[in-house]
């Protein structure tokens, strides 16, 4: 069976197989992970993922799983620095 071309539904760029790093935020919480199998669109960037992809991802959230490791994220809040920008 003949693979079927895909296109991205927002800019109708051709999607193509990835592996990708993904983010995820939940009730206050980032999420990173690695080596998710993603659809991007190459030419928006558009990342799609599968349903079965989203399960297991809901599950390890869910702690069925230990994380791989841990990273510290810095955290800017620029009005409280005073920024200028827009």
């Amino acid at each position: 069976m003949a693979n079927k071309k895909r296109f991205c539904p927002l800019c109708g760029g051709a999607l193509v197989k990835k592996t990708i790093k993904h983010e995820e935020r939940r009730n206050g919480e980032l999420y990173i992970f690695e080596n998710v199998k993603a659809l991007v669109c190459d030419q928006c960037g558009e990342e799609y993922l599968s349903a079965e992809t989203l399960e297991e991802m809901d599950q390890v959230v869910r702690g069925a799983r230990k994380p791989t490791r841990k990273v510290e994220t810095p955290v800017f809040d620029l009005a409280a620095m005073g920024s200028r920008g827009s």
